[in-house]
């Protein structure tokens, strides 16, 4: 039998890092979870994304944020999950490129 340390529900995490984009364009932040979740998206200090456990089923969100090349940009991610499934999701894209 397989178990683990971590829990499958009533549990929280974040993420911090950062975002270093390959050109100067708009870029759109995707997060898709189920509407059970938390989730809060930063960047640079400002809170882009948020879903605060409303409703079942998935979700998927997004916002669209003007990064410059090269530049380091600050990217918090938080989600909490209290009962029912977990997913978490991010993911970015441009008009140049899909990642």
């Amino acid at each position: 039998m397989l178990s683990s340390s971590y829990p499958s529900q009533y549990y929280s995490v974040e993420w911090q890092g950062f975002l270093k984009a390959p050109t100067t364009e708009t870029y759109r932040l995707f997060i898709d979870t189920y509407n059970t979740s938390f989730v809060q998206l930063y960047l640079n200090g400002t809170l882009l994304i948020q879903n605060d456990y409303k409703g079942k089923g998935s979700i998927n969100m997004h916002a669209d944020v003007n990064l410059i090349k090269d530049t380091l940009s600050l990217i918090l991610l938080r989600y909490s999950e209290k009962l029912g499934p977990t997913k978490l999701i991010m993911s970015w894209e441009s008009d140049s490129r899909d990642y």
